[in-house]
This record gives structure tokens, sequence and C-alpha cells, in this order.
């Protein structure tokens, strides 16, 4: 267990002991901080995190509220707060693109494995893909942090991530092919379980166990086209895939911003 992980256990305990009141206006701020907080340093964010806990605390033995001691916008604040913090070191920043990558990778798989032998993999249509789903991600946490301080509506909410998905089939429809390699379907096989591994390895190690059921459902449905031939995607099975990633992902957002709220 490390210092930062340590410090987010602190915080939780500590939670418990201020009012419902108090309570709601922390928890609302920390949720806004950690969802835009993706390129900001973490360490030094739950450093802040555990001192403004402590002040609130403080605050609040002395008959002071949350909002008479940090003030009545506190959106205003995070934002100040967010312009104080570091970036990323570049070594964080790369574990964290190539955690994405990879687990991407591991989805796009499934696809890849039907037509590797016809067509080869095309890894112009990973890249392309790869930048489409980084930016419905970056989006979505923009509109979750917008949302703590905003009444949004749900479906604004998903919309980056349901035009990801699409552009994710679409691509590979209008793109024409490029950066294509010739794999056997063992060789990409092959290829998924090392992928599967370095992203397991890398989600276990960075604590972001949220992505470990779309990435097992992906490994899966990746090793089972395999053995049915690109089949998986006939009406009879279409269903059944769907729906596991439909799930998956689901549980993967639920999870991630149950975290984000500890």
């Amino acid at each position: 267990m490390n210092k930062t992980t340590d410090k987010i256990q602190r915080n939780n305990q500590l939670r418990e002991q201020l009012t419902p009141a108090n309570k709601k206006y922390y928890e609302d701020l920390l949720t806004y901080l950690r969802l835009r907080s993706l390129f900001k340093d973490e360490a030094e964010l739950e450093d802040l995190l555990l001192d403004l806990l402590t002040d609130v605390l403080t605050a609040q033995s002395d008959d002071l509220s949350a909002v008479e001691y940090l003030g009545k916008e506190p959106e205003v604040l995070g934002d100040e707060i967010l312009a104080n913090l570091s970036g990323n070191s570049w070594r964080k920043t790369l574990l964290f693109a190539l955690q994405g990558i990879g687990i991407y990778l591991v989805f796009a798989s499934v696809g890849l494995i039907a037509s590797a032998s016809s067509r080869g993999v095309v890894l112009g249509h990973i890249f392309l893909s790869c930048l489409v789903v980084a930016a419905g991600i970056v989006a979505v946490l923009y509109l979750l942090a917008r949302s703590v301080y905003h009444a949004l509506p749900k479906i604004i909410v998903a919309l980056p991530f349901a035009l990801a998905f699409g552009l994710f089939i679409v691509i590979p429809l209008v793109v024409p092919p490029f950066w294509v390699i010739i794999l056997t379907p063992k060789m990409t096989l092959s290829l998924l379980g090392l992928i599967f591994i370095a992203a397991l390895g890398i989600t276990v190690k960075s604590g972001s166990f949220e992505f470990i059921p779309p990435l097992i459902v992906m490994a899966l449905l990746g090793g089972a086209q395999q053995f049915y031939l690109g089949q998986l995607w006939v009406t009879s099975h279409a269903v059944i895939v769907v729906v596991a990633l439909v799930v998956s992902v689901a549980l993967s957002f639920f999870l991630g911003y149950r975290r984000l709220k500890k």
C-alpha cells in the first residue's frame, strides 16, 4: 500500500466525523477535484484534500460550517486549487497513457482478430480510434465534474462516450486501411494475451481496479473470436456480445465514480 492510498483511507475515516451538511459540501468538492485532476499530481492533490478536511473539522469544532469556512462558491475554489496544482511527471503521464492504450488494444482486438487473417491488423485504425476514445474519456470526466455543481441530463454526460463508441465502429468502415501488418490468427491471439497481461499489470499497479471488468470481458471475447473464426457477430451471438460489453463498461464507470467519491 503506497502513501497516497494511505492518505485516501485516512480521508475516508476522517470524513465520517463531519456533519451531514459539511460532509455533502466537502465530498462534492472532493469529487469535483478528482474528476478534473486527470493530469495533475495525485499525491499533491490528496495531501491538499486531507489538509482541507482537517481545516473543515477544526472549523466545525468552532461551530463554523464548511460553507462559512470555505465560501459559497466551491466550484470557484476548486478551480483555484486546480490552477495551483503541479502537473503529473512525464513518467506518470506515460504510465496512464499506456494503461489506457493497453485496455483499448484488448478491446480493439475483438474486431482485429476476426480480420487479421484476411486483411491484416490495421494499425492506422487503432491509432485513430485511440485518439477518439481518449477524447471521449476526457469529455465524460469533464461533464461528470460539471454535473457536481450544475444540473446536467444524464444523456448529456453519456453523449461523448456514445459518440466515441460510434466512431470506433465507423472508422474501419470509412477510413481506408493504412499502416497494415499481417499476422496469423495464432500470432494475433498471442499478441492479445501479452497485451492483456501488460494492461492488467499496469491497472493493478495503478490501483485503477474499475478497468478490470471490461478488460477481462474484452480479452475473453477476443479469445472466443479466435476460436469461432469471426462468428461472434452473427445474430445469434451479437446480443450476448453487446450485453457483455455494455454491462462491463457500465460496471467500470460505476466503480470508477464510486472510487472518486471515496
